[in-house]
């Protein structure tokens, strides 16, 4: 309603004033974009009006000539293909290939003035799109600067016959869309189970992340931390903290590097938790510029200028938490004048009835604080492992003729006897020990190297590897170097935390925590090792570990298998690895699962 009062009573100004030169507040056009075979064809319908606002066309008596409606169409063709922009994921602006054309029959005697609003003129021209381009963002500046208001226009984006985006383009919030030149939406009427299925292959291919103009923000409440995870439009953190920027269409790295402390402080002064009246210490893990091809914002994006239109920041903070149960509180005041409120997913495992769910914070009135009740978590305390206990290799003596071949030898070392009573003496003992070896009772005699069946030795790497996995994947190194102690050498703890950690969390500098679901050893093979103690036994081991880890709505489940040569030594306090080192690694599978809500919010 209000637009239209606004058009009504600038088209009664503009004929009482009787002159063209007065500016219409608002412009209202049509855009559909079709994109197909590597093109991308444009169609801008706008009213006879946008000629006469924005090109001065002079009307006598209250009408406007023909003469001066071809005029006008013709400044018009080039102010569509400036003014309505097609970026790639790069920032290029994409040119138009073809002239644009015009569907419009201009009346012999001209248009009144307030007859401007029953005319459509349609422009269409086409533009050429790289078997690369999965990424584009459309822009509008119909107003152009000293409009009084932004020009409204509706845009409808289809891939073939299927749609891929309808809806407000307007100035200054550019529209950002990720498409699959080779995987086109179903049509509209198609079967609702085939667009679902498209919907969700689309999902997970963008790894949850399908929109570039909405903030992104992601809780995670986990026993030893909270995570937040924040994804913001370069376009509306710019309302927050400005980006400056010499090109206006991109920001290169080293404005990237200068705008960053501020976007950090700017989260952390803004986002706060509070235990009681206590405010806890955050840490920031990282702030990244994302362009707008990357998809997993959990992988360190390289240093590269990106589109300011279709550009993002990563931001992710955490808080350690207390040793005790109490109540938290999150306040958020970290809001900008495009940016007024947000829709926070918590992701909380320990509440099996609702693990997913959507807090509404706003910037106004009392609505930008969260409560929940903290439990803390029971600790569980790291134990030597201290079976199966090792065995040697042994020799078992008839107890009776043991000692009738000591006796032997007794007689045999005796001097002072003569020659041929030492060997009498010596053969009846050691026939005696021979005639004796039925008898009842053994003498074990223990020799060579410890030995472990191999399913002991299975059982035994099964349980170090466990709990070493398990210390490792705790997003605290303190905690993790006290727990390899029991399974590890403390002159090795260091080299395994760090060679184990790469296999299972490579994006470990994200304050992601990687869930350990099973160790499995398949194989160990003795090495035979003249240099090792007599302790210590060395095999060449081959295990599957499987895990996820979690950051930015989705799961990464993966399952790796490493190939190691592991030593282990028995000690008064269990068995422990004393060397570990990685000869062959690989991923058995991978999968992606992208968080549900159980219920609807």
């Amino acid at each position: 309603m209000l637009t239209v009062c606004l058009r009504i009573t600038a088209l009664l100004t503009l004929v009482v004033a009787g002159s063209a030169a007065t500016a219409h507040p608002v412009s209202v056009s049509r855009t559909l974009v079709v994109l197909s075979n590597g093109s991308a064809a444009v169609t801008i319908d706008v009213f006879l009006e946008d000629l006469y606002l924005f090109h001065n066309l002079q009307s006598r008596t209250g009408r406007i000539s023909s003469k001066e409606i071809a005029r006008g169409i013709d400044a018009h063709r080039k102010f569509v293909a400036e003014r309505f922009r097609i970026r790639r994921a790069t920032g290029d602006l994409l040119k138009a290939d073809s002239v644009t054309t015009v569907r419009f029959q201009i009346p012999e005697n001209g248009v009144s003035v307030d007859e401007l609003m029953k005319h459509r003129l349609t422009f269409e021209f086409n533009t050429r799109l790289d078997e690369s381009d999965n990424v584009l963002t459309f822009e509008q500046s119909f107003s152009g600067p000293g409009g009084v208001l932004p020009a409204e226009m509706q845009l409808t984006v289809i891939q073939e016959r299927g749609q891929l985006f309808e809806g407000q383009l307007e100035e200054e919030h550019p529209r950002t869309i990720r498409f699959d030149q080779a995987n086109a939406p179903p049509a509209g009427n198609t079967a609702d189970n085939l667009r679902q299925a498209w919907l969700k292959r689309r999902d997970e291919a963008a790894f949850g992340i399908t929109s570039f103009s909405t903030v992104y923000a992601f809780l995670y409440l986990e026993p030893q931390q909270a995570r937040l995870e924040v994804l913001i439009p370069l376009s509306t953190l710019n309302d927050a903290v400005p980006v400056s920027r010499v090109n206006p269409d991109t920001v290169t790295v080293a404005e990237q590097a200068a705008v960053k402390p501020a976007v950090v402080d700017w989260l952390r002064q803004g986002v706060l938790l509070h235990q009681g009246g206590q405010l806890l210490t955050s840490r920031t893990e990282r702030c990244d510029v994302y362009g707008a091809d990357l998809k997993d914002f959990a992988l360190r994006p390289p240093a590269a200028d990106v589109a300011f239109s279709s550009g993002r920041v990563g931001l992710i903070q955490t808080w350690p938490m207390p040793n005790e149960d109490c109540e938290i509180t999150l306040t958020w005041n970290s809001f900008s004048n495009a940016f007024r409120g947000i829709r926070l997913v918590v992701i909380n495992d320990s509440d099996r009835e609702d693990p997913v769910s959507r807090v509404p914070l706003t910037a106004t009135g009392d609505r930008n604080s969260w409560t929940w009740q903290f439990r803390s978590p029971t600790v569980v305390t790291p134990q030597r492992f201290t079976s199966p206990e090792p065995w040697y290799r042994e020799t078992r003596i008839p107890t009776l003729s043991g000692i009738m071949v000591v006796c032997a030898l007794f007689v045999s070392a005796i001097k002072g006897l003569k020659p041929w009573h030492r060997l009498a003496g010596t053969l009846s003992f050691l026939a005696s020990a021979i005639a004796l070896i039925g008898a009842p009772g053994r003498i074990v005699l223990p020799h060579g190297h410890l030995q472990l069946a191999e399913e002991e030795y299975q059982e035994v790497l099964t349980a170090l590897l466990t709990q070493t996995y398990t210390a490792v994947s705790t997003s605290d190194e303190e905690q993790a170097y006290d727990a390899l102690v029991f399974t590890t050498d403390e002159n090795l703890t260091q080299e395994i935390y760090l060679s184990l950690v790469e296999g299972i969390r490579p994006q470990n500098d994200t304050g992601a925590i990687a869930r350990i679901n099973h160790v499995t050893v398949e194989q160990a093979s003795p090495i035979t090792n003249s240099e090792l103690s007599s302790g210590t036994l060395a095999a060449r081991v081959r295990w599957v570990v499987s895990g996820t880890v979690e950051h930015w709505g989705h799961l990464h489940e993966r399952t790796n298998q490493f190939a190691a040569d592991v030593e282990i030594e028995w000690t008064k306090d269990g068995w422990k690895m004393t060397a570990l080192e990685i000869v062959d690694e690989a991923q058995v599978s991978s999968s992606l699962q992208l968080r549900q809500f159980d219920r609807d919010d």
